[in-house]
């Protein structure tokens, strides 16, 4: 089975904020692009879900376009799999203000 895990050629995050729409195969697992701790989760009114998860350093990351979530609030994440994505996955990473 192939992961999708976002940024995973980037050793380190540089710039204030990043943002991509990936193209995915409906159903693919994602995976976080760092550790950290899931901070919210919720539904968008096309009925499509996300994630949002706090990094070390100050960091946040956005992951929507879900179409199924795995994740609880307040769960800390190492390597799992976030949820599953829908035809496009739409990541945000930046730093938190």
């Amino acid at each position: 089975m192939n992961f999708f895990k976002p940024l995973r050629d980037r050793a380190e995050i540089k710039e204030k904020e990043y943002r991509a729409i990936y193209n995915v195969e409906s159903g693919t697992p994602v995976l976080a692009c760092a550790s950290g701790r899931v901070e919210d989760i919720g539904i968008n009114d096309n009925n499509s879900k996300w994630v949002v998860l706090i990094h070390n350093g100050g960091y946040r990351s956005y992951y929507g376009n879900l179409n199924n979530t795995f994740v609880q609030m307040g769960q800390n994440i190492v390597d799992e799999v976030l949820g599953l994505s829908g035809n496009t996955l739409d990541f945000e990473v930046g730093k938190r203000s």
